[in-house]
């Protein structure tokens, strides 16, 4: 497994409380930590001596202290003992039973890794080096009882959120009218995603999107009713989205048929008494009141 984070120094408990660090499986199968070992360069050392299965791709946060009420508010999902994580130069090694060595970080004060007090330190990535302090950097995450760090989840990763409706304006048909779906990413990672639709009569502007952490992007869609009538849709949302790669947003729009109609005024046009072998004239206004083209073939 891969250390991915590290909380040596928590503020919302004591450091025999709530010192913890978290392991990643990268590979496609559960991974049983039982044998295997805990160490540092010093005297520190811990054999795990209870089963612990890491899910495949998933995490295990191993702490000093498993009570979440004391702890910092972290679930602990092995406790371990004899082990001390030094809130300036220490590391953390990880050995297989036959003393293989699994992973190492050994963090140094802040000379290149991150020294944080009431925060961890965050793998940026967990296809990184781990052993490059410039690999890490601060957790800005809250959890439990205020520290910050993401115990048991990706370091960094985007929360996407949206309605679940959007509803568009009486349209005419063939022609188009568009209305604007607002993605939040309330997550601390970037999101990313695409926008695609079951129909042709709803479809997005542009097909891709990304959206900063902590922040949230317009994306405009855009409604061209083929028919008369009302008309539905589905959007669906791909993204990296935590926990929700796959998001519909139901589309609904009227479509109604474009009518021309015409207005004349006045409706009577009184010439009165005209000279024989004069002439005189009166305005006619024609007027279009309807929401397509007049053509006027003849007046007479």
């Amino acid at each position: 497994p891969t250390i991915t984070e590290i909380m040596q120094n928590p503020s919302s408990t004591s450091d025999s409380d709530g010192e913890w660090f978290e392991l990643l499986n990268q590979m496609d199968s559960p991974l049983n930590l039982n044998g295997w070992t805990i160490s540092d360069l010093d005297n520190d050392n811990h054999i795990i001596n209870s089963d612990i299965f890491i899910p495949a791709l998933g995490f295990a946060v191993l702490g000093n202290n498993s009570d979440y009420a004391t702890n910092g508010g972290v679930n602990i999902d092995y406790e371990y003992s004899d082990i001390t994580l030094g809130n300036s130069n220490d590391e953390i090694i990880i050995t297989l039973p036959g003393g293989f060595f699994s992973d190492t970080v050994a963090y140094d004060n802040g000379t290149t890794f991150p020294d944080p007090n009431g925060a961890s330190m965050a793998l940026l990535d967990p296809d990184l080096d781990n052993s490059v302090g410039s690999n890490w950097t601060v957790s800005t995450t809250s959890y439990g009882d205020g520290d910050l760090g993401t115990p048991g989840l990706p370091n960094f990763y985007p929360i996407i959120e949206v309605e679940e409706e959007l509803e568009f304006d009486t349209t005419a048909v063939d022609l188009s009218s568009s209305q604007y779906l607002l993605i939040n990413n309330t997550g601390n990672g970037p999101l990313i995603g695409t926008l695609t639709t079951e129909g042709t009569v709803f479809q997005p502007a542009d097909s891709s999107f990304s959206v900063d952490p902590y922040d949230s992007v317009l994306v405009e869609l855009i409604f061209t009713p083929e028919e008369y009538g009302s008309i539905s849709d589905t959007l669906f949302i791909s993204s990296n989205g935590y926990n929700e790669s796959l998001i519909t947003v139901i589309l609904s729009g009227f479509g109604y048929e474009a009518l021309s109609v015409i207005a004349v005024t006045p409706d009577s046009l009184i010439f009165g008494g005209i000279q024989v072998g004069l002439s005189s004239t009166l305005d006619l206004i024609v007027s279009n009141i309807g929401d397509d083209i007049l053509i006027v073939n003849n007046i007479s």
